[in-house]
């Protein structure tokens, strides 16, 4: 049985769970480093967790779907092949990257591994059949994705800018803490929020109301992170004067 964790949602914003019985796939503008990127978290039937970004799941589809992975199983009702053999015939493909993890095919089985460890390892045609149902959805949300991460950093760091500018501001800033923060950020207005310098966005492009959803789930999903990002520039200003 596949299990969603509950704290994978810190960082993450406009996320969409894709599953059948096998896979799941989640996509999602993700945290990092004060910017938001495309995440695609593979979530495995073994409850594995394979964290790809839009350049290594290309690769996963793009391998899953070369013409020389055909079904062994089809191969053997043409051929009657022992096992060493088919080993020569069918071995493992070479490995691909896709980040931190390589991706090989080996007798008709997808197997992806992490520092030469096989953290999945599922048929070949089970993952023909997610992709095959769930491709286009899944390319139309990053294209979505896309489209906006762009947005979500800028208001994202405005709002740590905020929360730096008022506590330089401060006489006492005993009051700052997390709980403080994350009450305060839920109602904190985007007119009040400082502009970043180069600022290089076309507002014209986007849709106002999928920039209200993206305001909302930063001051949701996000809380946290941007008040460690605050707090450590307020001790580093300190640690400065």
């Amino acid at each position: 049985m596949i299990e969603m964790s509950s704290s994978s949602s810190e960082g993450l914003i406009l996320p969409s769970l894709y599953c059948n019985d096998s896979i799941c796939v989640n996509v999602a503008l993700k945290l990092i480093n004060t910017e938001y990127f495309s995440e695609i978290l593979l979530i495995i039937e073994n409850n594995s967790r394979i964290s790809l970004d839009i350049e290594g799941f290309n690769m996963l589809r793009r391998v899953i779907f070369e013409p020389e992975n055909m079904d062994i199983d089809d191969c053997k009702k043409m051929m009657d092949l022992d096992d060493e053999f088919e080993r020569l015939l069918w071995g493992a493909s070479d490995q691909h990257s896709l980040g931190k993890y390589n991706v090989s095919i080996d007798l008709g089985r997808v197997k992806i591994a992490e520092n030469n460890a096989v953290v999945s390892e599922l048929p070949l045609e089970k993952w023909r059949e997610f992709l095959l149902r769930y491709n286009s959805a899944i390319d139309y949300k990053l294209s979505f994705l896309e489209k906006y991460r762009l947005y979500a950093g800028i208001i994202h760091n405005r709002i740590i800018n905020f929360y730096i500018q008022m506590l330089r501001e401060s006489d006492n800033i005993e009051y700052f803490n997390f709980d403080f923060l994350k009450d305060h950020i839920i109602n904190l207005d985007n007119s009040v929020l400082p502009k970043l310098k180069n600022e290089k966005i076309d507002y014209s492009l986007l849709d106002y109301n999928v920039c209200y959803m993206i305001n909302a789930e930063i001051r949701l999903n996000a809380a946290y992170l941007i008040y460690l990002d605050v707090t450590t520039t307020h001790i580093s200003d300190l640690l400065s004067m």
